[in-house]
């Protein structure tokens, strides 16, 4: 028989041994490697938090730290409907990377894109 042949058939050990529940499948080690160095790829994200009484915040998170807090009583209805959209959401990545982190430099660039 050839490799080909002989992978079809399968002891009932190598069975069992698959069957395990914390059995990792071949492609895992492709994507990590514990061997070679950790390379880290820095993440920014916003969420937004739904508060009592019709609240809302936004937080952006660098690397799993808050980095600013958009606090939604401080915008109208309209800006808060804004950041809600994707264009919100990127606008406010785009501007955390800029590197501005003031809340009226914020509130401006909403008004002119809401005003385009």
């Amino acid at each position: 028989m050839n490799n080909y042949e002989d992978s079809l058939y399968t002891t009932t050990d190598e069975v069992k041994k698959n069957n395990n529940r914390f059995t990792l499948s071949k492609f895992e080690s492709d994507l990590f490697d514990e061997e070679k160095e950790k390379i880290i790829e820095p993440i920014t994200r916003v969420k937004r938090f739904a508060l009592p009484n019709d609240g809302e915040n936004w937080k952006i998170y660098h690397n799993n730290d808050v980095v600013f807090i958009i606090e939604g009583l401080k915008l109208t209805k309209k800006e808060r409907s804004f950041l809600r959209s994707e264009r919100g959401v990127f606008m406010l990545l785009s501007e955390f990377k800029k590197e501005v982190k003031a809340l009226s430099f914020i509130k401006k660039k909403i008004k002119e894109l809401l005003s385009s």
